[in-house]
């Protein structure tokens, strides 16, 4: 889709859930919280360093790029738990 129309999905969402990508990082640009999977090393990037509007957000890192559906699914539910 067109980058318009992916602000504005974001923009108008409640969570992103994927990966580590250039859609995530866009996601923060665009205030809509995510839960981010990806290796020790991205963390503070997806939190603060390249987060400027302090957008919520969450890394799965424990088990790097490989996380376990079960470690995704309780870490989503407390990230939601949190924003309520």
């Amino acid at each position: 889709i067109a980058l318009t129309e992916l602000a504005d999905v974001l923009t108008s969402s409640r969570l992103i859930l994927g990966g580590s990508s250039g859609v995530m990082h866009f996601a923060s640009l665009c205030g809509c919280p995510q839960v981010v999977i990806s290796a020790k090393g991205n963390k503070l990037r997806y939190e603060t360093a390249w987060n400027p509007f302090q957008t919520r957000a969450m890394v799965i890192n424990e088990e790097g790029w490989k996380a376990s559906s079960e470690l995704v699914i309780k870490r989503v539910d407390e990230f939601l738990a949190a924003s309520v």
